[in-house]
């Protein structure tokens, strides 16, 4: 009788059963992983490009497509409509004699025609503030100045973003080195909320929507010379490195959603080298890691 080759088969039997189990428990650790990862880096690319700076004055369509500026001149944050050859001027804010960081934006569709917004640092009292143009009796416009947030130095960087005729604001907080949101919740009352505080964060932000109306905020971590991105989903922030600065130094940075997947992109600029990276992130999906004490996730 010929004699089975058992050892050889079970030898062979015995490493193929090994290895089908060593595929299905990476298989099942990699599924685990997918079902808690918070957002991920999905694809990272070096650019060519040049990069446009805020400068001292916010500019602006209005709905009618005129050019509309507003700025801190001869001591007041102003806001001028440009008519011919001309531009047509008048005061936000008589008393904003250290108006920085303006932004001007128009409200959406669903709003009154001409409603102008312009966000800004108030520097001699370390406040934000929003100025709104509404309309007066007889076809006049006049200004209503806001306190957005005046509970300590905030808003020396800050980003501005119109979504689902309410605006939002992301700002930095000096005082406590910390990234901080404002949300105008109804009628010009704002609620604010902490994103991030884990050592000196919050400059250079930069401020955009989903498709469901959730903030993300791209921004710079001081501490870890790191561009971040935090996103917000339901009442939480996941908070995920975009670029890390090792090399690169890379802190300047705007954002974008692309729809309908709201895939976030991110493109982030080296001052020294004048290199550019565009950065996508997923969204946030499945059921998150433990937040941490403040409520937030990381990666």
């Amino acid at each position: 009788m010929r004699p089975r080759p058992a050892r050889a088969g079970s030898a062979s039997s015995g490493a193929c059963v090994f290895l089908l189990a060593f595929l299905l428990a990476l298989g099942l650790a990699s599924a685990a992983r997918a079902q808690i990862a918070p957002p991920e880096v999905v694809s990272r690319t070096v650019l060519p490009g040049a990069w446009t700076a805020p400068g001292p004055a916010a500019e602006a369509a209005d709905r009618t497509g005129k050019r509309c500026m507003a700025s801190a001149a001869r001591g007041a944050l102003r806001f001028s409509t440009r008519v011919g050859d001309a531009w047509i001027g008048e005061v936000v804010d008589s008393s904003a004699s250290d108006a920085r960081n303006v932004s001007l934006v128009f409200a959406d569709s669903e709003s009154p025609a001409g409603e102008a917004h312009v966000v800004y640092y108030d520097g001699s009292a370390r406040a934000l503030r929003e100025g709104v143009r509404v309309a007066r009796p007889g076809g006049r416009t006049g200004w209503v100045v806001y306190t957005i947030d005046g509970s300590a130095d905030v808003g020396s960087f800050l980003s501005v973003a119109f979504v689902r005729n309410h605006l939002g604001v992301a700002y930095f907080d000096a005082t406590h080195h910390a990234l901080r949101y404002a949300e105008d919740v109804h009628c010009h009352r704002w609620a604010t909320d902490l994103v991030d505080d884990e050592g000196d964060v919050g400059r250079f932000c930069a401020l955009a929507f989903d498709a469901k109306g959730a903030p993300r905020i791209s921004y710079f971590d001081s501490t870890s010379r790191t561009v971040r991105v935090a996103m917000r989903s339901g009442t939480r922030w996941y908070i995920t490195p975009a670029v890390a600065g090792a090399g690169q130094q890379a802190r300047e940075s705007s954002i974008a959603v692309v729809m309908p997947d709201s895939v976030v992109h991110v493109t982030c600029r080296d001052p020294a080298s004048a290199r550019t990276w565009e950065v996508a992130l997923a969204p946030p999906h499945g059921a998150p890691p433990p937040p941490d004490a403040a409520g937030r996730v990381r990666r």
